[in-house]
């Protein structure tokens, strides 16, 4: 059994934790607005996308996308804190 794809699946996922986690202090410690922190977000998840990728040679986009998606998902589910 190749278990490839899951260790990059998870490893994606642990990327995109770590970029969310970053963009949280970069917001709370510099208090950057909404859009400024949109940017940040993504510059940071195609950063570590490339970096991922270049790490597991894995398709670039997916990597990236699967990045911004993982941060996303973990800042509104585990984050955020207002309602």
């Amino acid at each position: 059994m190749d278990y490839t794809n899951i260790v990059n699946f998870l490893g994606i996922g642990v990327v995109g934790v770590i970029v969310s986690l970053a963009v949280n202090f970069i917001k709370n410690k510099f208090g950057v607005s909404s859009g400024k922190t949109k940017l940040i977000t993504l510059g940071l998840c195609v950063a570590g996308g490339a970096a991922f990728y270049f790490l597991s040679k894995m398709a670039i986009w997916e990597t990236i996308v699967g990045v911004l998606l993982t941060a996303t998902a973990f800042w509104a589910f585990i984050l955020k804190t207002d309602a």
